[in-house]
């Protein structure tokens, strides 16, 4: 294995991630299966969050960047789905949660893992 790419085993004989390993072998370019691979040992996400990285990546394509005006739409969507299930929600509530969401976010862009 290149070694770039030594954090998809455990040891030299054991390959790990074997789901992770099968979903990139599913990728057909070249060249994208590289950058995926990359990306993961770069990011080493939790696995679940990188089997759904690399889907996405697969059928969809490569995510256009990052912006505030999609993040905050992919928010409200977020939000406006909690709230159809939970009406009695309050504006209090809504706020502790937020301020719970920023210091995670914070956490997170640190290096930190999202704890659920």
């Amino acid at each position: 294995m290149l070694p770039p790419f030594e954090t998809l085993r455990d040891g030299h004989e054991k390959i790990k991630h074997n789901t992770l390993l099968y979903e990139l072998g599913r990728i057909d370019d070249h060249q994208e299966l590289l950058e995926a691979a990359e990306f993961l040992c770069r990011h080493r996400p939790p696995t679940k969050e990188g089997l759904t990285t690399i889907r996405r990546w697969r059928l969809n394509g490569h995510s256009k960047p990052a912006s505030v005006p999609d993040l905050l739409h992919a928010l409200c969507r977020a939000f406006d789905d909690y709230r159809s299930t939970h009406p009695d929600l309050t504006y209090e509530d809504a706020m502790a949660a937020i301020l719970a969401f920023k210091e995670t976010v914070e956490d997170v862009l640190k290096g930190g893992r999202v704890e659920s």
